[in-house]
């Protein structure tokens, strides 16, 4: 590991407080340098909460990063912003995170399978139609990743690889609350059907107590910076 590990969510506002942050401080030296940054950072600690070699930022990824980031580190991490790529492509996005690395320097990118997602029922007579309805239109059409892979290795990266990773039913009902916390938002700034939205999702937790829940498989890709 070298003095520089870097987690990103840059762009979206809506889920993030700098834990994987925090939570790396366990697994690296006291001497390494950490730097967070997002669009907005009203959901993270104040700066004299945080240990003395964290620091965050604001930045908006589809932005050049500011010149003292660039080619610093040695690790960048990104994860849940599929609502914020544009145009199903996530080049301008994959442009802006090499620039941030130091040549041999690893990108993390973690996202939920938005594709891969469906709906598990606890048994069979347990009605399913309105979470399904719900997971129907916060899934999108994300098929960029299917071809990520091949796009980390056209765009300045080489040993990509996909891990893909999937939750005990144990898990399922917390995931699927925060998959609900998630549509609350979307649907307020995305679909702006308040009266509609917020009759679907009681409906749709209505049936998630009644012992069915969103399961979604979370992907990761690890390459290197040529």
């Amino acid at each position: 590991m070298g003095n520089s590990t870097f987690p990103i969510c840059p762009g979206t506002p809506l889920m993030f407080s700098s834990l994987w942050l925090l939570d790396l401080l366990s697994d690296v030296p006291s001497t390494s340098r950490l730097d967070g940054f997002d669009i907005s950072l009203d959901q993270c600690p104040p700066p004299p909460w945080l240990p003395s070699n964290v620091k965050l930022h604001t930045w908006n990824v589809f932005d050049d990063p500011p010149p003292d980031f660039v080619e610093v580190f040695d690790v960048v991490h990104v994860r849940l912003i599929t609502f914020v790529i544009k145009n199903n492509d996530p080049r301008s996005v994959l442009s802006n995170l090499w620039k941030l690395l130091k040549p041999g320097g690893y990108l993390q990118w973690d996202e939920v399978d938005s594709v891969g997602c469906y709906v598990k029922a606890a048994s069979p007579s347990i009605s399913t139609d309105q979470i399904e309805n719900l997971l129907k239109q916060l899934g999108g059409v994300d098929n960029w990743k299917d071809t990520m892979t091949g796009t980390l290795s056209q765009n300045g990266f080489e040993d990509a690889q996909l891990l893909r990773f999937d939750y005990s039913l144990m898990m399922a009902r917390y995931w699927n609350d925060m998959y609900m916390s998630t549509w609350n938002e979307f649907a307020k700034t995305v679909l702006k059907t308040p009266i509609a939205s917020a009759k679907l999702g009681f409906d749709a937790l209505e049936q998630v107590r009644n012992g069915s829940a969103i399961i979604c498989p979370k992907l990761v890709w690890v390459a290197r910076k040529i």
